[in-house]
């Protein structure tokens, strides 16, 4: 997500690299576990499912890979 959008900017490929290769998966897998804990405690009475496709979006939208996603959905038990 951070890359689509400097590269609308106008932003050159060799700067997207170079900025997003700084980007740690620690940090990023934090930062999404804790969105997706906040996103999933009001609506922890929900369905299984509706509470999984609002997580799920809410993290996609935010533009976390597939792979920090799947771990997180996992690591919280939905």
């Amino acid at each position: 997500m951070i890359a689509d959008e400097l590269r609308s900017k106008g932003v050159s490929s060799e700067i997207i690299k170079l900025v997003t290769a700084e980007i740690d998966q620690d940090v990023e897998y934090a930062i999404a576990l804790d969105l997706a804990t906040r996103k999933y405690r009001p609506i922890a009475h929900l369905d299984s499912e509706i509470i999984r496709r609002r997580v799920h979006g809410a993290l996609a939208r935010r533009g976390f890979s597939m792979d920090i996603i799947n771990a997180v959905m996992r690591e919280i038990g939905i």
